[in-house]
């Protein structure tokens, strides 16, 4: 499980140390809806994540777009349009939801060295 305190980016780290003790008090929600913002942070922070790719299936696709789509949905426009949007499609998420949020936001970090 990837680390939120490897983190370089300071703001970054605090946010999703918020996120990790909502998860620890029980509070899944609003855990992603903190991890939604510590996300497009870092995306706006860091435009340079909206434009790279990963492979996929016949050819590539933004990275972003692997962001999870479990309630609290990318939207495939604002990739294109090169600002990100989250809309939120449900009102309640379960810890298990949260985290795979908390992880995927902690290891995009990471792996861009943010």
């Amino acid at each position: 499980m990837p680390r939120h305190d490897e983190i370089a980016d300071e703001g970054l780290r605090a946010m999703l140390q918020q996120v990790h003790d909502q998860m620890r008090g029980g509070d899944a929600t609003e855990a992603v809806r903190t991890c939604t913002a510590a996300f497009l942070a870092m995306t706006e922070q860091h435009p340079e994540l909206i434009g790279a790719k990963v492979a996929a299936r016949g050819g590539e696709q933004p990275m972003v777009m692997l962001w999870p789509r479990l309630g609290a949905n990318l939207s495939e426009d604002s990739v294109s349009a090169g600002k990100l949007a989250i809309t939120f499609e449900r009102d309640f998420f379960s810890s298990t939801e949260a985290m795979t949020y908390y992880d995927f936001t902690v290891e995009t970090a990471l792996h861009n060295n943010i």
